[in-house]
């Protein structure tokens, strides 16, 4: 045999970090990122840039205390499908104050489970400034690929006079 070891897989790096972030190739990856949010934030806009079709991608949000709203439906959390969800959603926020809205990614299994946290899943958070921030996943099957769904994410908070404004 020769040649250097394949990478460790990601899922073994967050059980030793405890599923804290964990550095590789000198970018951070997180399982999940959490987004303070609180009772002046109204909205969320996710737009979807790029993902692969196999396996289906999603991604999922969850609020810690609090409730999200699609279509009518709310929740605590909810999973945005790439083979149904549009480009575009707006997610409503009826947040309690110094709640956390926490984003991962996932997939579709063989068997049609939600999968997630297994293997090489991660994902990649640049903060384009305060509220605004893009994402890059990498599904667990394979090898880590950091463009199996990409995604831009907008806090929208309300103003004093009830306008909301995205930061």
């Amino acid at each position: 045999m020769n040649g250097a070891a394949a990478p460790r897989k990601l899922d073994e790096l967050f059980q030793e970090s405890g599923g804290c972030a964990v550095e590789r190739d000198g970018e951070m990856i997180h399982m999940a990122y959490q987004i303070p949010v609180g009772v002046e934030t109204s909205k969320i806009r996710l737009e979807f840039a790029d993902f692969i079709d196999e396996p289906v991608q999603g991604v999922c949000l969850q609020i810690d205390e609090g409730a999200l709203s699609v279509e009518g439906r709310s929740d605590p959390g909810l999973v945005l499908w790439m083979d149904s969800a549009p480009s575009g959603v707006d997610v409503g926020v009826n947040a309690e104050k110094g709640s956390t809205l926490q984003v991962w990614n996932c997939w579709r299994g063989k068997f049609g489970e939600l999968a997630a946290w297994l293997g090489n899943a991660g994902m990649i958070c640049d903060v384009v400034r305060e509220g605004e921030y893009k994402f890059s996943c990498s599904s667990g099957t394979g090898e880590t690929f950091f463009g199996s769904v990409q995604f831009a994410l907008r806090v929208g908070k309300m103003v004093g006079n009830g306008e909301e404004i995205t930061q």
